[in-house]
């Protein structure tokens, strides 16, 4: 029995020098399904963004700018990596992924955020936004923030809103300068039904169709032209084959930069506060972007594309063309357009 009992003893001894050998550290951190893992007691993460512009435009290079930022402040513990240019779906479908924790990250239009929070429509209405300076009370202020913070009611942390600015209207047919001259032309529209309503209102035949579509059929003479911000028609190809755009200003476009509400959760305080003040501060960092290459882009596409690009004669006219597209659709945002309107 005494035997027995030694032999016991020194088995327990052996067992406890090897724990004390192995140094009794904790499991490396790691991020929610994604992390890279570390010896640690930070947690690390390996994170992935997706995007339906290039990296190229404001908004990739301002996205870029945050997930170096990102990484710079975190020293290096949390990692992005930029997926533009529809590589991994639609922007509807990387915001569903970013929905159900598949994706981290997307930078979406807010014409696809009123598939999921039909609140953002307000922001499809036409001739709603006066000037820069009145989008930028809005979406810069308190309205702005209230509207992310909708994103939390379907599963998603609305982080910050970049600007891609007025979209005017470019074709392949004939200088526009009046509601008259848009009339017969075949243009390419977001599927959404404001987008189309106020296309018709305005005498176009209106096609709702996926970006990648439009451009080939334009190039085909199937479509005549499209609506966009014009900083976006360079790395879009739209002057080699649009040489007429006019500056209609009819909406003015924002996307919304989306993270995972599971991931936001999980992480620490410090790591939320960190996300979102850099998230803030490249929203203004786009903007500087973005109007800077406004003036670079529209010089270059009249001088060196031969894309003449106008104002329209009378903006009361468009104005009041439109009229029964906000009478329409707009009585379901009553309360919003009035605050959008005393924003000016």
């Amino acid at each position: 029995m005494k035997k027995k009992i030694t032999c016991l003893l020194l088995a327990l001894t052996m067992v406890c020098s090897l724990l004390t050998g192995c140094g009794g550290s904790k499991p490396p951190a790691s991020s929610s399904g994604s992390g890279s893992g570390a010896s640690s007691d930070l947690p690390t993460y390996d994170l992935k963004m997706t995007a339906g512009i290039t990296k190229d435009q404001p908004h990739g290079l301002a996205a870029q700018w945050m997930i170096d930022e990102i990484a710079k402040r975190s020293d290096g513990r949390i990692k992005i990596t930029l997926y533009d240019n529809n590589t991994l779906g639609t922007e509807r479908e990387c915001a569903e992924g970013v929905q159900t924790g598949n994706f981290d990250f997307a930078i979406v239009n807010m014409s696809v955020m009123g598939n999921f929070i039909p609140e953002y429509g307000v922001f499809d209405l036409p001739y709603i936004f006066e000037s820069q300076e009145h989008a930028d009370s809005v979406f810069m202020g308190e309205i702005g923030r209230e509207y992310l913070d909708m994103c939390e009611s379907v599963n998603l942390k609305g982080l910050c809103t970049y600007e891609s600015g007025f979209r005017c209207l470019s074709n392949s047919k004939r200088d526009v300068r009046t509601v008259e001259d848009v009339k017969g032309l075949k243009i390419r529209v977001m599927e959404n039904d404001i987008h189309v309503a106020l296309w018709q209102a305005l005498g176009a035949d209106a096609a709702p169709m996926a970006w990648g579509d439009a451009f080939t059929a334009m190039q085909q003479g199937a479509l005549d032209g499209q609506e966009n911000p014009l900083v976006l028609l360079e790395t879009n190809g739209v002057p080699e084959i649009n040489k007429h755009a006019t500056k209609t200003e009819h909406i003015y476009n924002c996307t919304v930069t989306l993270m995972s509400q599971s991931l936001w959760n999980q992480m620490s305080e410090e790591d939320r506060n960190l996300i979102q003040e850099v998230a803030e501060e490249s929203a203004v960092k786009q903007r500087e972007i973005c109007r800077s290459e406004y003036e670079r882009v529209v010089k270059w596409e009249q001088e060196d594309m031969g894309m003449t690009i106008l104002d329209v004669d009378d903006k009361q006219e468009w104005i009041d063309a439109t009229q029964s597209v906000r009478d329409q659709y707009g009585a379901q945002f009553a309360d919003a357009l009035a605050r959008i309107q005393a924003a000016k």
